[in-house]
């Protein structure tokens, strides 16, 4: 972002915590709100970066072996992939029974500050999550003077993440907030059976 020239190239990020964009579009899917629980990833970036120059592609998964099929996917379209095992924990509640866990909010959070940290930040960065624990890296990416906008089902959209960003939409910038279910038809994996099985969401 350090080059002011009125003619210069906006730029655009993408950042995607598969985990919670999987629960969230499954719950969708079961809800009949969508037809199917995949996206085509190509499709999603070009809707979202407008003709903007993308600078970087980040998909944080799980490196279990049924995510090898959106593992190729992905790394023959140049997104980035960071991974890390599935992580088992006991329950309290209940009978007591481990319970799968794989979130990346401490990995994106690194993530994000190194490039405000490098200066690398792009003019506008897409966060693809609904999980409000992200609403203080936002409002760090803000005071760094990205602009941020957030995709994720209406139902998995935190009010906390449609409240901040609310604000500067309401004032008549551009819109910062988008539900999977409204732009379906822009970013949905057609024919998805020739490409990967249907994932089941941990």
């Amino acid at each position: 972002m350090a080059d002011s020239a009125a003619e210069r190239i906006r730029t655009v990020g993408f950042i995607f915590d598969n985990n919670n964009l999987w629960m969230c579009m499954q719950k969708a899917f079961d809800d009949g709100l969508i037809d199917s629980n995949r996206i085509d990833y190509n499709k999603f970036v070009k809707f979202f970066a407008r003709g903007d120059h993308v600078l970087f592609k980040y998909v944080f998964l799980m490196g279990e072996d049924k995510m090898l099929p959106l593992r190729t996917v992905l790394q023959s379209a140049d997104f980035e992939l960071i991974s890390k095992p599935l992580k088992w924990v006991r329950v309290t509640q209940g009978n007591g029974e481990k319970k799968a866990k794989n979130n990346f909010d401490v990995e994106i959070t690194i993530k994000v500050m190194k490039l405000i940290h490098l200066n690398k930040l792009p003019d506008r960065l897409v966060f693809v999550t609904g999980d409000s624990s992200f609403v203080p890296l936002i409002e760090e990416l803000h005071a760094a003077g990205c602009n941020v906008e957030a995709v994720c089902t209406e139902e998995g959209m935190s009010h906390l993440i449609e409240d901040m960003l609310r604000k500067d939409y309401l004032k008549g910038s551009p819109q910062k907030f988008f539900y999977i279910e409204d732009i379906w038809d822009e970013i949905k994996l057609k024919n998805s059976d020739t490409l990967h099985p249907r994932m089941r969401v941990i």
